[in-house]
């Protein structure tokens, strides 16, 4: 019973009697895999001949996809949307940004003038992502070709959104990235954007509000007590100087709009001499 006389490691009576297979050829069905391995290992059918239709060494059984010889166990796993080495994990380990070929770059952007575009880059094909622009951290909308696009910058509006807000103060650049996903696996690719808005020349009275802007209040509290002293002083001054004038005018006859000298005071001044007269 225990006879095993083509060595597929299955009994003879096995064979005769459970398998249906030959007790004296190994590998009945022919495909180059004993029988015994067949059920003792693979779980196949040994009277049914196994393919490796894609030629790459690996059985149907063993294989996630026998028409691709670049899809097997051994395989080197490629960003193209597919499982090449039967893991069950799709483009794992793979390096998206070298894929990709990005690097970080700054970007010139004259946004009181010009509308900023950014396209998204070219996937492999069988790649299918989910992607998002953001701009500063905030999500902003894609266009339909999934591109991002910002108008022209007016930062002189009256009710900005943050967006517009963090871009026109052009301090430190602004930061722009595409996060996307594909097969489970996020990915980030990120610009640096150096905003150049044009702002009108500042006013006098600009540049003086903003100069006191900047003075504590105590400070500026003291510099306008000084100069409402002064005023006080000058309008005090002023008229001090008018009550002398007038002074003067009453004791002097001078009149206000001038007319000669009213001598009111009596003076005994002697004739002058006469040489006619004289012998």
């Amino acid at each position: 019973i225990d006879m095993d006389r083509d060595g597929d490691g299955l009994s003879d009576y096995d064979e005769v009697h459970i398998h249906d297979t030959m007790p004296l050829d190994g590998d009945t069905d022919g495909d180059m895999l004993s029988d015994g391995d067949e059920i003792n290992e693979f779980g196949s059918d040994p009277r049914k001949f196994d393919q490796d239709s894609d030629g790459d060494g690996f059985y149907w059984f063993e294989d996630c996809d026998d028409n691709d010889s670049l899809t097997k166990p051994s395989g080197i796993e490629t960003w193209d949307g597919k499982d090449q080495d039967c893991d069950g994990s799709i483009d794992e380990d793979i390096d998206r940004l070298s894929e990709l070929n990005h690097t970080v770059a700054l970007l010139p952007w004259e946004a009181s003038n010009v509308t900023f575009r950014l396209e998204p880059p070219d996937f492999p094909d069988g790649v299918v992502t989910v992607s998002q622009w953001r701009v500063n951290g905030a999500t902003v909308n894609k266009t339909q070709e999934g591109g991002l696009e910002l108008d022209v910058l007016d930062c002189g509006n009256a009710n900005p959104s943050t967006t517009v807000l963090q871009l026109c103060d052009s301090s430190s650049p602004s930061y722009i990235q595409l996060v996307f996903v594909d097969s489970g696996v996020e990915t980030v690719l990120e610009w640096q954007v150096e905003v150049r808005v044009w702002s009108p020349p500042t006013t006098i009275l600009e540049d003086f509000l903003a100069l006191f802007g900047e003075v504590s209040l105590p400070a500026l509290g003291a510099v306008l007590l000084i100069f409402v002293s002064m005023a006080s002083s000058a309008v005090l001054f002023t008229k001090r100087r008018s009550a002398i004038l007038n002074e003067a005018i009453l004791s002097y006859g001078v009149p206000e709009k001038g007319g000669g000298i009213q001598d009111s005071v009596n003076r005994n001044v002697p004739a002058a001499p006469d040489f006619n007269n004289q012998k």
